[in-house]
């Protein structure tokens, strides 16, 4: 849901232009993360749920990534470990990978921020 109207659901990835649109627009490629400027790119990321996202934005030219839980911390990323309970854990990795191949920051859902290194 977005600036609380009830009524907009994703049912799938979305670009939101914050400074210009109070609901996302519906997208059915990957934007250049660096590019975002001020919006914010919503992947679709079933696995963890079936309703996960994560959300990347780019501020001084650093992707950052709100993970939720693709990534409950840093050791899960380290150790390439996917949450304990996954809807589709053969689709995580998927996501996890983008994550790792596209962000500079990792937003984990319990944790701190840490960069993402190669």
């Amino acid at each position: 849901y977005f600036n609380e109207n009830r009524t907009v659901k994703l049912s799938g990835s979305a670009l939101w232009k914050i400074t210009e649109s109070a609901v996302p627009e519906q997208i059915n490629y990957t934007p250049d993360l660096k590019e975002l400027n001020e919006s914010l790119y919503i992947k679709h990321c079933p696995g963890h749920t079936k309703g996960s996202v994560v959300i990347f934005v780019s501020i001084e030219n650093l992707v950052y990534a709100f993970v939720g839980g693709v990534f409950l911390n840093r050791e899960y990323f380290e150790s390439w470990t996917p949450p304990g309970m996954s809807w589709k854990e053969d689709r995580i990795y998927e996501h996890m990978n983008f994550i790792k191949e596209n962000a500079d920051v990792i937003i984990p859902g319990h944790g701190e921020p840490f960069r993402v290194f190669g």
